[in-house]
């Protein structure tokens, strides 16, 4: 099992775009996708801009699955754009 966890801060002049997205599209999306356990989405309490997303995945074949949605590009195209003021994403394995 592989959890990864993404903290993205968004310029603000595109917040309100990206956020959406994410809601309407990329969430239930991803959620629906094979080997996904879970894909939950926050805000940061100390920056309204950035938003956090802590994924669960059965595999790696199933993240390298997902990086290769319609979905998921279509994300990486929004962020690419200037949109996106910084990125720290952590790809964690499970300890057993």
């Amino acid at each position: 099992m592989n959890k990864i966890v993404s903290r993205r801060t968004i310029n603000p002049k595109y917040f309100d775009e990206i956020y959406k997205f994410y809601v309407e599209c990329m969430v239930p999306e991803t959620r629906k996708e094979p080997g996904n356990i879970s894909y939950e989405m926050y805000i940061d309490r100390n920056d309204p801009y950035t938003i956090v997303m802590i994924e669960e995945w059965e595999s790696e074949e199933n993240q390298d699955y997902h990086e290769k949605t319609p979905h998921y590009l279509k994300l990486k195209e929004l962020l690419l754009i200037n949109t996106q003021r910084s990125a720290d994403i952590r790809f964690l394995k499970r300890v057993e």
